[in-house]
């Protein structure tokens, strides 16, 4: 059930406080701008009242919300009374679908970005906007909950997990954004948006749906070097893994941020070789458990050794992305963590404290 009541209620108060805080607004309004797509054809998900549709040219999209459809045709722009989960377009029919925030109030998100990936050409690009549940304005919202108007059925999000959500759609990841850095009241000027995540508390995150592709062949070629550029900026790198052979391919990045020679990795237990004995078991299980399918996704947390001989945390995600002739192609992104977990690590030391 769509949660439309406070929207509905409240669109005054909604609306006021893109005045009352301008700079904020601005601010993820550039953001937006550096990854929407020129000259597409596209529409936004969750439209509300068309605050951030206008200003991006957008003229269409879905609201559940009576109050935001009437409001967002003031100004112009056309929204059909319809849910994430369940869109009133047809397959392959825009070039770009935007959700601002909505991915924190549908029922079932995995369906609203499985629906999200139905209606795109493909190629086509999925821009997911929201702000990170890790970040001190996600923290902040988080601990305010239960006393917010519009945040109180919220459910909040980090990156790495809709990294995996995207992931299990079929994703691809071209690009990550974040902005809002410290602390909102204090903001007076809009802010430059920066590549990754993990300081800003609002991030966009650029994923396509993959282009027809052949066999054993996880990303797009043309777009390859593309991402292999914005991965690296954020910290990030793709992989694939065959069997049973074990055989492993990846972005460069990936061995690039432990210092170490990718030529040296071929099979995976050149990777598991340097994992921290205290992670290896629970990584290894979270791949089994995916191959087994008691789990949708391979996800896990692990430590890896560098060329220093120290270890740096990292986030990875993946999933069966292809089976035939007895073979299984697993494919995921994998994250580097170590800033985040120390941080982590640092707010709870002063809160034992």
């Amino acid at each position: 059930m769509a949660k439309t009541n406070p929207f509905d209620a409240h669109l005054p108060t909604y609306e006021s406080w893109f005045i009352q805080h301008e700079a904020v607004f601005l601010s993820e309004l550039a953001a937006l701008k550096q990854v929407l797509p020129l000259n597409a054809r596209g529409l936004e998900i969750g439209i509300g009242s068309g605050i951030f549709a206008e200003p991006l040219g957008i003229k269409e999209g879905i609201e559940p919300s009576a109050a935001m459809r009437q409001k967002a045709l003031e100004r112009n722009i056309q929204a059909l009374n319809a849910v994430a989960e369940d869109l009133p377009y047809a397959d392959a029919s825009y070039d770009f679908a935007l959700m601002v925030t909505t991915i924190c109030f549908v029922d079932d998100p995995a369906r609203a970005l499985s629906e999200a990936c139905r209606i795109l050409k493909p190629g086509g690009a999925l821009i997911l906007a929201y702000v990170d549940k890790d970040s001190p304005l996600g923290r902040q919202y988080l601990r305010n909950k239960e006393r917010s108007l519009f945040y109180r059925e919220a459910t909040f999000f980090s990156t790495e997990e809709l990294f995996s959500l995207l992931a299990a759609q079929g994703f691809v990841l071209e690009q990550c954004l974040q902005t809002v850095f410290g602390e909102m009241q204090e903001i007076k000027e809009p802010q430059e948006p920066l590549r990754g995540y993990g300081e800003g508390s609002f991030v966009v995150i650029k994923a396509l749906k993959p282009l027809a592709k052949e066999a054993g062949n996880f990303l797009p070629d043309k777009a390859e070097q593309r991402l292999n550029t914005a991965l690296e900026a954020g910290n990030m790198a793709w992989w694939e893994m065959e069997l049973p052979s074990g055989k492993i391919s990846f972005s460069y990045n990936k061995t690039k941020m432990l210092g170490l020679n990718g030529e040296e990795f071929n099979h995976y237990r050149d990777f598991t070789n340097i994992v921290h004995p205290d992670d290896c078991e629970a990584a290894m299980k979270a791949m089994y458990d995916h191959l087994e399918g008691k789990a949708g996704l391979y996800e896990c947390e692990y430590r890896m050794k560098n060329a220093e001989g120290n270890y740096q945390w990292f986030y990875d995600a993946g999933k069966i992305v292809k089976k035939a002739n007895e073979k299984i192609l697993v494919a995921g992104i994998v994250t580097e963590i170590t800033a985040k977990k120390q941080a982590e690590m640092l707010r709870l030391s002063k809160a034992e404290q």
